[in-house]
């Protein structure tokens, strides 16, 4: 086994703290395998631009679809009186 020093922030310092050594060590293994997989991902777009394969998305077009964009919140009707649930039932047992 080796030792190694490093320097964080005193907040991780604090968390990692918490953490027992076998925990410690998965935290580090599960981190340094994510740090892997996002330098491969930023490998493969780098030379997906360099090849002319993809581009930056231009922003105006990004904007133009956002404008269009049919999932907009709409503010909800307030209504007073009995609840729709209520109305429905009460007019499904008339039938």
């Amino acid at each position: 086994m080796s030792a190694i020093t490093i320097e964080i922030p005193d907040d991780l310092a604090e968390k990692l703290k918490s953490c027992g050594r076998g925990e410690l060590q998965l935290v580090l293994r599960i981190g340094l395998e994510q740090l892997e997989r996002t330098s491969q991902r930023n490998r493969i777009v780098d030379a997906l631009r360099s090849g002319g394969l993809i581009e930056p998305l231009d922003p105006r077009v990004a904007e133009s679809y956002l404008e269009r964009s049919p999932h907009r919140r709409e503010t909800p009707v307030r209504i007073t009186g009995k609840p729709v649930s209520e109305l429905i039932i009460e007019d499904r047992g008339s039938r």
